[in-house]
């Protein structure tokens, strides 16, 4: 697994189901990373880019976040790990799999060497970018993510955690709506 054979998988389902692009993307945290390495992959398949939670190097993370002791309050809680194994049982072959695959995943993430300002600089797609003020992306990372993608707008939203983000829907509709249109 790597956030790059994501990317190269996206890019087969566009050329399967989108006319091969290019579409707009949007992606949230895991699913942002993967829609920054299509853009810079496959550039022709990216009409336009969101990407929701994300980072750009893992030092964009509080450092908190990759901490052992994982008791950051920024962190997923209790009551949404029981959400997510109630969602992932209902609906998956072997339900007992869940934290399994999410401890294979977390490397994909917390290991991945990011991209550099000039890469970023070359992605072409009109940008925007939604990060939490208490997410565990750095506001001065989301600052910076900010200079470095051309055409690039941003929105903090207040009281708002990484697992949040894509919970505040009228907030996400109002802002992306001129966006996307």
């Amino acid at each position: 697994m790597s956030i790059e054979r994501f990317a190269d998988d996206v890019a087969q389902l566009i050329d399967r189901v989108g006319g091969g692009g290019p579409v707009d993307v949007w992606g949230y945290s895991l699913g942002a990373l993967t829609a920054t390495s299509l853009a810079l992959r496959h550039p022709t398949k990216v009409n336009r880019l969101v990407l929701a939670a994300s980072n750009i190097r893992p030092d964009g993370y509080h450092p908190e976040i990759t901490a052992p002791e994982q008791d950051d309050p920024r962190l997923p809680n209790g009551e949404e790990f029981g959400i997510w194994k109630a969602d992932y049982e209902a609906v998956a072959p072997n339900p007992a799999d869940l934290f399994p695959f999410l401890e294979r995943l977390q490397p994909v993430v917390h290991d991945m060497a990011g991209w550099t300002a000039d890469e970023i600089r070359s992605i072409t797609a009109p940008t925007f970018l939604v990060i939490g003020d208490r997410d565990f992306v750095r506001l001065d990372h989301a600052a910076e993510m900010l200079d470095l993608f051309p055409n690039c707008s941003l929105a903090v939203l207040p009281g708002t955690r990484h697992t949040e983000v894509m919970q505040r829907t009228e907030e996400l509709r109002a802002l992306l709506r001129p966006f996307l249109s």
